[in-house]
């Protein structure tokens, strides 16, 4: 008897004992996940010889209502940056990350999970606001850039400065109510919502033929809204062009615009440059395409980057090949396809390089971040967008395009 007596009291010292290290476990973890939150990090250093200025628009299409709102007087509004060659700016600081009301109202957006993810006011960019733009050449090309489904202009500066770094003014729209949240300048901000959104499906759930034909049925509706908002600001940038007051008065070189972008957004430079004629070279990083441009031959010269495919390819992969594929086939330019071993989808953006170790092992384990070293994989894509705009924008030797590389061994190189 007395020795059952004390067998609780053993299990009960035992439990306290695992109860205070598995407190202790949570403190130490908590402070972790919170330091590595806030903890300072640089984006990728460009590699061009110019310095890099942002700048930010607030730009209404008043011939366009906004068809993701209830109120009939709504007109299409979008937010616009934009990066580009800067004179060296010895004493300024570089420009926020994520400015203002933009990087609380995201954290909003993420709630409570927040401090798992990396703080955008703890990244340290390489532009530098409203800086006067370079003197170094008359004029510089265009591209414009569209962001991936949900994600913002901000979360490829690694590209954007890049290349503006080398000689080029970057344009950008954050697309109201699909990206994660849009701040503009009067301070509004407009929310994600699900009427600008693919149909919800599990990530678990096999891609069956009716849901593949619901996501191209909505992928189409949705992709003429981003495809005339593109469209919209090459229009705009004829009036910016001419705006005495603007920091590009007389700079853009309207006669070379290209158009790139990730996911969906590299799917609407696609479509744009199919539309219209003004857009001379196209990028796609790794998005599937949708509208018209899939039944048609593509004209302009265009590359396509993709992520390296894991396990077996389901339904909705196998579509997405086909169409890209056939885009590619049947191109009547200069045509690139180039895979990145160990890249997936995510490694086109800000995410590769500047994640938190939890973001990252989260990101891993979905699938959106490959082993390619997250920094390795952006300098592999800044360099090939660099030569392929170089080449059909600049009309510059770029021998990086001329066949496999012996500097990006990971790069399987395709061309016609």
């Amino acid at each position: 008897m007395p020795l059952l007596r004390r067998v609780p009291k053993t299990f009960l010292k035992v439990f306290l004992a695992l109860a205070a290290v598995v407190v202790l476990v949570l403190i130490v973890g908590f402070a972790y996940l919170d330091i590595t939150h806030d903890q300072m990090v640089s984006l990728p250093e460009p590699t061009g010889p110019y310095a890099v200025g942002r700048i930010s628009y607030d730009w209404v299409d008043t011939s366009r209502p906004e068809i993701f709102t209830r109120k009939r007087s709504d007109k299409r509004e979008l937010m616009v940056w934009a990066w580009y060659p800067a004179k060296h700016m010895s004493r300024a600081g570089s420009a926020s990350y994520l400015p203002g009301k933009w990087g609380k109202e995201r954290e909003k957006r993420i709630g409570v999970f927040s401090f798992l993810l990396r703080n955008p006011g703890s990244v340290r960019t390489h532009s530098f606001a409203d800086a006067p733009i370079s003197d170094a050449r008359s004029r510089y090309p265009v591209l414009i850039m569209e962001p991936g489904f949900g994600t913002l202009p901000t979360d490829y500066t690694t590209l954007a400065e890049d290349l503006a770094s080398r000689g080029y003014v970057v344009f950008a729209s954050a697309p109201t109510y699909s990206a994660s949240v849009v701040v503009f300048k009067n301070g509004r901000v407009a929310k994600q919502l699900p009427r600008a959104s693919f149909p919800e499906r599990s990530d678990n759930a096999p891609a069956t033929r009716a849901s593949v034909r619901a996501d191209e049925a909505a992928g189409n509706r949705l992709i003429k809204v981003w495809s005339q908002d593109v469209i919209f600001e090459m229009n705009k940038l004829q009036e910016l062009n001419g705006d005495p007051k603007s920091v590009v008065h007389g700079r853009l070189d309207l006669r070379e615009i290209g158009v790139f972008g990730h996911s969906f957004g590299g799917a609407t430079a696609l479509q744009v440059c199919h539309l219209n004629s003004r857009c001379k070279a196209a990028v796609d990083l790794d998005g599937t395409p949708y509208g018209s441009v899939v039944r048609s031959d593509f004209g302009q010269p265009f590359m396509y980057f993709a992520s390296q495919q894991t396990g077996p390819c389901d339904r909705e992969c196998k579509l997405s090949d086909e169409q890209i594929r056939r885009i590619y086939d049947h191109s009547k330019g200069a045509s690139y396809y180039l895979t990145i071993r160990g890249a997936r989808h995510f490694n086109f953006s800000d995410y590769a390089a500047i994640s938190t170790p939890f973001e990252g092992w989260f990101l891993k384990t979905r699938g959106l971040l490959g082993p390619i070293g997250g920094r390795r994989g952006l300098r592999i894509t800044g360099d090939y967008l660099g030569a392929f705009f170089g080449r059909y924008l600049k009309s510059e030797r770029e021998p990086l395009l001329n066949g496999p590389s012996p500097k990006f061994t990971e790069v399987r190189f395709e061309s016609r």
